[in-house]
Order: structure tokens, then C-alpha cells, then sequence
């Protein structure tokens, strides 16, 4: 990673755009700020990546939004504004004063289409539906919150979202021809018991837990694994509260031995999510971690995304409920790991309106 030139005192962050290797003045294809300031907070890179493009003056990852507006910001000297032009003829030093809070604190959901303002989310969208229909998609009874799911996790790009979403279209049509998966199509995979539908967070996220010591690598059909992962990730999300669209999973890897360890099932699994429901996970927590897993870990890891490895979080062993229950309220946490429910197994989780066949 290129370090630009400043200095790190206390919370003071001094550095100069101007000296970074990676800002190139034409053909910009990443917002200036972004990338000088990514060595300091690399929270905010991965969160919101700024990406434009030349043609724009204005960065994409937050049109209009004033640098003094950052959370943990006491006060900001330079740009009044994040553009393009600004940067690229700006030679001075710009001065970040932080409060108290570690510098990784700042919050950067501000650049998040989400908690953008209503005429600039309006605008997006548009421009998202625009490309979709002039790349022959179809937008008939499509929610916005599913369109800009797919534009977070495209970072804001107009022309790659809109391309994810049509593949995801196709993929939606053919896969799930009835709109979901029959439990008579995934019966092996069912007996095996291994997923577990386990109420709310206390962010109204449903949780699903998954034993992976269930799971036998060169076992099974691979097709009927992915129609499982499938069904899983559907019946979970459609047990959320209205206005929620992520859920937290608990991966549970103990007893995990060499006969469990299927990296093409834990890339499956990963690859399904990222290219056909972005942005739906919350959290996923792997409890239980034997040495051995690190190794499989190596292979796993680079299929992911920056923004999925992110969300993933490995607990320390003595550590599990204290963990647990920062994200989970113990009347909703699976006795197992020192809460007061019962697990109860995905297919025999009540769902209403959710086809119980």
C-alpha cells in the first residue's frame, strides 16, 4: 500500500494528497481522498470505495457532502468539498484534527446510498434503473432496497451494478424457476441437520446457525449442496422484519476434522452470496476454530470480497458468549452458548407466506 507522506501524532493525521504515488492527475479512476487517507483509516476504503470516474467532477462517494460532516471530526482545513477537480490541483496539506476516538473509529456509513440524502439516493437509483433497462433488464416488481444492494456492493458503480443485477436475473430464472427451493429437491441435505434458524439480533437481523462438522466433503451432490445454500440464505431472510434485509450467522466449527474441511463448499457458499444477495450479511461469526481450519482458511479467503471478509469474525474461544451476546439478547441465544432457547432446525422454522413444501 502506498503511504503518503505525513505523520501520525496522537489523533492528529497530517498528510499531503499530492504526494502519494497512487493519485494520477488524468484518467482518474479513484477518488483522490480515498486513496491518500487509506493507510490511516482503512475502515473508510473498504467500506465505502469511493470509485468515479474521469468524467465526473464530483466524487461518487459522497456528492456534496462536506468533509466536516465525518463522524469523529472536530475540524477539517482544505476542500470545503470532495471533488475531483479540487484534488487534482490542490497542493497544499489538508489537516485531519480527530476527537479522542482511534482514528479507525471514524464512521463512514455517510457514503452509504442508504444514509445519502433522499435527492441524491432518488438520482442513483434512476441512473441504476436507467442502465438496467438499456441492458435489456427487467424491472417489474423490483424493491429499490434490492437495487441498491446491488450498487454497494458494486461501490456505487452505475454500469457494474446494473450489469450484476441482470446476471442475477438470469440466475434467479433459471435456478429458482418456482421462486424458491422445494424441500423435496435438498432431502440429503436436510437430514443431515446442520442449519438452524435462531430468532432476531437485537437489530432484528435472524440469525442462522450452521454446524460445519455436519458437512462431509466428496459427499453428497454438489448441485443439491448449492440448492441448500440457496434455500438457507431464502428462508432466512424472508423470517426478517419488515424494513430489514441482512442476517447474522453463527458458523459453528467444532468437531471439524479433515473429512469436514470442503473448500469448494465454503467457496460455494461465499461466491452465492456475494454475487446473488450483496450486502445481506451482517455478520458471521466462526466460533469453535480448530487449528486445522486456518489451513483451509488460506484456500477460502481470497474468493472473498473486501467487504465480505470484513463482516467475518473469528471468536476467541473463551470468549464465545461474551462475544455472542454483544450482537445477540441471551432470551434469543441458542442454550448451547449459554442463552435460553432451544435450536430449532431450519426446515421446521414457521416462516409466514414462505412455501412450506
Amino acid at each position: 500500500m502506498c503511504f503518503p507522506s505525513g505523520i501520525l501524532l496522537e489523533q492528529q493525521v497530517v498528510a499531503s494528497p499530492s504526494s502519494c504515488n497512487h493519485l494520477k492527475q488524468t484518467k482518474l479512476q479513484a477518488c483522490s481522498w480515498c486513496n491518500a487517507q487509506a493507510s490511516f483509516l482503512p475502515n473508510l476504503r473498504a467500506l465505502c470505495q469511493y470509485r468515479t470516474s474521469a468524467t465526473k467532477e464530483t466524487c461518487s462517494c459522497n456528492e456534496g457532502v462536506p468533509l466536516s460532516s465525518l463522524e469523529g471530526v472536530n475540524s477539517v482545513r482544505g476542500p470545503k468539498q470532495l471533488t475531483m477537480g479540487g484534488f487534482q490541483n490542490c497542493k497544499g496539506t489538508l489537516r485531519f484534527l480527530f476527537d479522542t476516538k482511534p482514528v479507525n473509529s471514524v464512521h463512514a456509513s455517510i457514503y452509504s446510498p442508504r444514509s445519502r440524502p433522499k435527492a441524491t439516493v432518488d438520482s442513483v437509483l434512476q441512473s441504476l434503473q436507467e442502465a438496467v433497462h438499456r441492458k435489456g433488464g427487467n424491472l417489474k416488481n423490483v424493491d429499490d432496497k434490492i437495487l441498491l444492494r446491488f450498487l454497494q456492493s458494486k461501490n456505487q458503480n452505475v454500469d457494474e451494478a446494473a450489469r450484476k443485477f441482470i446476471t442475477y436475473q438470469k440466475w434467479r430464472k433459471s435456478f429458482l424457476p418456482l421462486g424458491y427451493v422445494p424441500e423435496s429437491t435438498i432431502e440429503s441435505e436436510l437430514r443431515l441437520k446442520q442449519s438452524y434458524l435462531q430468532g432476531q439480533d437485537k437489530k432484528g437481523h435472524p440469525v442462522l446457525v450452521t454446524f460445519a462438522s455436519k458437512h462431509e466433503a466428496n459427499k453428497g451432490d454438489p448441485e443439491e449442496y448449492k440448492r441448500f445454500l440457496v434455500y438457507s440464505f431464502e428462508k432466512t431472510l424472508a423470517s426478517a422484519p419488515e424494513g430489514v434485509d441482512k442476517f447474522v450467522q453463527i458458523v459453528d466449527l467444532k468437531h471439524l476434522g479433515f473429512k469436514n474441511l470442503d473448500s469448494a463448499a465454503f467457496i460455494a457458499a461465499f461466491q452465492i452470496l456475494q454475487d446473488y444477495y450483496p450486502d445481506t450479511l451482517e455478520k458471521a461469526f466462526m466460533i469453535n476454530v480448530p487449528f486445522i481450519f486456518y489451513g483451509l482458511w488460506k484456500i477460502v479467503s481470497p474468493f472473498l470480497e473486501e467487504a465480505t471478509r470484513e463482516r467475518i469474525i473469528f471468536v476467541d474461544g473463551n470468549k464465545v458468549k461474551e462475544t455472542l451476546l454483544n450482537q445477540i439478547d441471551i432470551d434469543q441465544l441458542p442454550v448451547i452458548y449459554g442463552g435460553k432457547t432451544d435450536l430449532v432446525l431450519l426446515q421446521d422454522a414457521v416462516i409466514l407466506n414462505y412455501p412450506t413444501v
